[in-house]
């Protein structure tokens, strides 16, 4: 494990420290589909994680457009930052969407697909704000945001129901209709779950 690494995770475990209290209902992730789709699907990701950027530039898409866009699936996704700089991305990527769920998905999405080149730059945090200058956020926003405890609180507290309430302990992980999935899943093989509880349902 490298020093930087067990920096990032001693950082968002004395963070976790001082949640002393959670509503989990009150603490929902960002929708995208049906509210009456009849599978849900949860997903806990860190913005930092490799297989996270690989589950949505590969699979993400096909359930998109085969179960998210057919109102066979709602997909909720769930902060479950893993180092410092998952967890500020995360407040950013909030903070840029306060109005609008859409730029949500959109920036992550940016997030995924450019994700090697921002965190492994010098100054990752720098890199962010780069890309978030992007999305119409400037310097002083983005100082603003990181420093929005209403948000920061909203994030770690995502963590920490993840992790008491579903014993998530690596990401991605999937919460599809109340079944654990750690690792994500490919194609074929949420296409496999997702159908069999359809089918189940007719």
């Amino acid at each position: 494990m490298t020093q930087k690494l067990l920096i990032g995770i001693v950082f968002i475990v004395t963070l976790l420290f001082s949640i002393q209290s959670y509503s989990d209902e009150g603490n929902k992730g960002v929708v995208l589909g049906s509210k009456d789709a009849p599978i849900e699907v949860i997903e806990y990701m860190s913005l930092t994680c490799s297989h996270c950027a690989k589950f949505h530039n590969e699979t993400f898409p096909f359930i998109n457009e085969n179960y998210i866009k057919t109102s066979k699936v709602k997909f909720e996704i769930r902060d479950f930052p893993l180092d410092g700089v998952a967890y500020r991305a995360s407040i950013i990527s909030h903070c840029i969407s306060r109005e609008n769920s859409e730029k949500y998905f959109g920036f992550i999405k940016y997030l995924f697909e450019q994700q090697k080149a921002w965190i492994s730059a010098k100054d990752p945090i720098e890199s962010l704000q780069k890309i978030s200058a992007i999305a119409g956020l400037n310097k002083e926003d983005f100082k603003s945001c990181l420093e929005d405890k209403v948000i920061s609180d909203k994030v770690l507290l995502s963590r920490k129901i993840g992790e008491d309430k579903y014993k998530i302990n690596s990401t991605p992980t999937l919460i599809i209709n109340g079944k654990k999935y750690s690792g994500g899943l490919d194609e074929q093989a949420f296409k496999k779950v997702a159908d069999k509880l359809i089918n189940n349902k007719n």
